[in-house]
C-alpha cells in the first residue's frame, strides 16, 4: 500500500477541487467514508463536494444527520459555457437576456458600429472538479446517473479508486483496492493514517468507527482482524463512541421494523448447502405493520447478524402501493460473494453486495419460485 499511499498523496496535493462519489443509493458504510474523507480533504484546504444518485441514508444514521446531509443528491453544475464577444473597438453600452420556446437569447448593445460574426466565440470551461475519489463503486456504472449524466469528465479526470469488494473493475488511475479490508471506512482511516493523520478530529472518528461498525454488523463478520479492532481502538481513543453508535444503529428500532423483522423471521427459509436463506413479505404485511420498503435493509442487516452461516440473504417482497402488481427483490450477500453474478441475466439496480430486482405480472410465490431456482442452478454450478 505504500506505493498507492504515495501516489493518492501526490494527486491530493494538486487537487483543488475534488468530487467525491458513492454508489446510488448509498451503502452506510460508503457513506461515513466518503464524508470522514471530505473533511480530511477540507482541512487540506481543498474545495469538495460529495455526491450520490438518490441519496436516502437510513433513519438508524439519523443521529449523524448533520454530517451525512452535506452528501448531494447528484451532480452540481460541472462546466459552464463561455461567450466571448471582442468590444476593443465597439464599447459596450448594455446587455440582456431572456427565454423564449426553452431557448437563451443574449441581447448585446453598443454604443457605436456593429458586432460580427467574427467578434464573437463561445467555449466551454474547464471542469469544475480536477480530482474525482470514488468509494465503494465496483465500476463506474454503479454510480448511476452520478456518472452518466457527466461520462465525459470521468473518462477525462484521474479516479482514485476506492474499495474493499472482489468484484471491483480497478477502473481508476489510482485503485486502492484492499480485499482483506472489513470496510471502505476501514480504508480511509488507514489511508489517513498513512498520510501523516495520526490524530483524527473526535467527529471523523466518530463517523468512521459508525462506518466500520455498520460493515462488520458491530464486529460480528468474519472478516473482523486483530488489525481491525486495534484501528477501533484507535478510534475511540480519539473521541469515537462505540456505546453511542451502537445504540443508535442496533438497539434504536421503530415499532413497524419490530413488526417487520418479526413477519421477515416466521417465513425465513434456509438452504444450509448454498449457505443462502431467504424471506417473503406479502403487502398486507406492510399495511399491518404501518411500514415502508425503507425498513428492509435494517432487515437485511438484522438477518445477516442473526445468520452468521448465510453467505446468501435474499428479500422479496409486494409494492406497498396496492395499484403496482411489481414484486421487488434484493439479493444481499457478503463479502465473500458477489451478488451481481446471481442476479444474470435480470436487470435491475446491482453492487457487488447487494441487487435490487423488480418481477413484473408476478405473484410473490411466482416471483420466489423464479428466483430462488435460478439462484440454486448458478450455485450448484459453482460446485459441480
Amino acid at each position: 500500500m505504500h506505493n498507492l499511499v504515495e501516489q493518492v498523496n501526490d494527486q491530493i496535493g494538486r487537487a483543488q477541487h475534488v468530487l467525491i462519489a458513492i454508489p446510488k443509493g448509498g451503502k452506510g458504510d460508503d457513506m461515513c467514508a466518503a464524508v470522514a474523507l471530505a473533511h480530511y480533504l477540507r482541512a487540506q484546504k481543498k474545495q469538495v463536494d460529495v455526491v450520490c444518485d438518490t441519496f436516502n441514508y437510513p433513519k438508524n444514521l439519523n443521529f449523524l444527520k448533520e454530517d451525512l446531509n452535506e452528501i448531494k443528491n447528484g451532480l452540481p453544475v460541472i462546466q459552464a459555457l463561455d461567450i466571448e464577444i471582442d468590444i476593443a473597438d465597439t464599447p459596450l453600452s448594455e446587455m440582456s437576456y431572456d427565454v423564449k420556446d426553452n431557448k437563451l437569447h443574449i441581447h448585446v448593445a453598443i454604443k457605436k458600429g456593429t458586432i460580427s460574426e467574427k467578434q464573437v466565440k463561445a467555449k466551454q470551461s474547464s471542469y469544475r472538479y480536477d480530482t474525482i475519489i470514488t468509494i465503494g463503486a465496483a465500476d463506474v456504472d454503479s454510480l448511476g446517473a452520478v456518472a452518466k449524466n457527466a461520462a465525459d469528465m470521468f473518462y477525462e479526470l484521474p479516479i482514485i479508486n476506492i474499495d474493499y469488494t472482489p468484484g471491483n473493475e480497478h477502473y481508476g488511475q489510482i485503485d486502492v483496492v484492499e480485499l482483506s479490508a472489513s470496510s471502505n471506512s476501514e480504508i480511509i482511516f488507514r489511508l489517513l493514517d498513512k498520510l501523516g493523520e495520526h490524530t483524527l478530529e473526535e467527529k471523523t472518528a466518530h463517523i468512521l468507527l459508525t462506518g466500520i461498525i455498520l460493515a462488520t454488523k458491530s464486529f460480528k463478520t468474519t472478516n473482523v482482524t486483530p488489525k481491525l479492532l486495534t484501528i477501533a481502538s484507535r478510534l475511540m481513543t480519539m473521541g469515537a463512541q462505540r456505546d453511542d453508535i451502537v445504540e443508535n444503529l442496533f438497539r434504536t428500532r421503530t415499532l413497524a421494523s419490530l413488526k417487520l423483522w418479526g413477519a421477515a423471521l416466521s417465513e425465513l427459509q434456509h438452504e444450509p448447502r448454498h449457505k443462502m436463506v431467504w424471506s417473503v413479505i406479502p403487502r398486507e404485511v406492510f399495511i399491518r405493520a404501518h411500514a415502508t420498503h425503507h425498513e428492509l435493509d435494517n432487515i437485511i442487516e438484522e438477518i445477516i447478524i442473526n445468520s452468521p452461516d448465510a453467505e446468501i440473504i435474499i428479500l422479496l417482497h409486494e409494492n406497498t402501493d396496492e395499484k403496482s402488481k411489481g414484486v421487488h427483490a434484493i439479493i444481499a450477500t457478503t463479502h465473500s460473494r458477489d451478488a451481481r453474478s446471481l442476479a444474470k441475466p435480470y436487470k435491475g439496480h446491482k453492487t457487488p453486495n447487494r441487487v435490487k430486482l423488480t418481477f413484473q405480472n408476478k405473484t410473490l410465490l411466482q416471483a420466489e419460485e423464479e428466483l430462488i431456482t435460478h439462484i440454486k442452478t448458478i450455485l450448484e454450478k459453482t460446485l459441480a
